[in-house]
C-alpha cells in the first residue's frame, strides 16, 4: 500500500490509513482519505489541516475553500451516523 504519516498521533493515521486505502483511489479519493484521516486526530474544521498533494509534477497545496467541502461531508455523515445509532438505542 501506499500511504504514511509522520508526527505527533502517526500511529493512529497510520493505522487509518492502512485499515481504508485502496490502490485504485484516484487523487480525489485519496485527498478524501487523508483528511478523513487527519479528522480522526485534529479538531474539526479546515482551519486546521493543511493538505499538499504530491505528483509527478510537484507539490500542490490544497487551499482551505478546497478542503472546507470535504471536512463537511466527512463531519455530516459522523453526525448521520451518530443520529442512526442513537435511533436504534432508543
Amino acid at each position: 500500500w501506499k500511504a504514511a504519516s509522520i508526527g505527533r498521533n502517526a500511529k493512529t493515521v497510520q493505522d487509518f490509513l492502512e485499515k481504508n486505502f485502496k490502490e485504485e483511489l484516484d487523487e480525489a479519493g485519496s485527498v478524501e482519505l487523508a483528511i478523513r484521516a487527519l479528522l480522526e486526530v485534529v479538531d474539526a474544521g479546515a482551519k486546521n489541516i493543511e493538505v499538499v498533494v504530491m505528483t509527478r509534477d510537484g507539490p500542490k497545496t490544497l487551499a482551505e475553500e478546497e478542503v472546507e467541502p470535504i471536512v463537511k461531508l466527512v463531519d455530516e455523515e459522523a453526525q448521520k451516523k451518530r443520529q442512526k445509532k442513537e435511533e436504534e438505542g432508543t
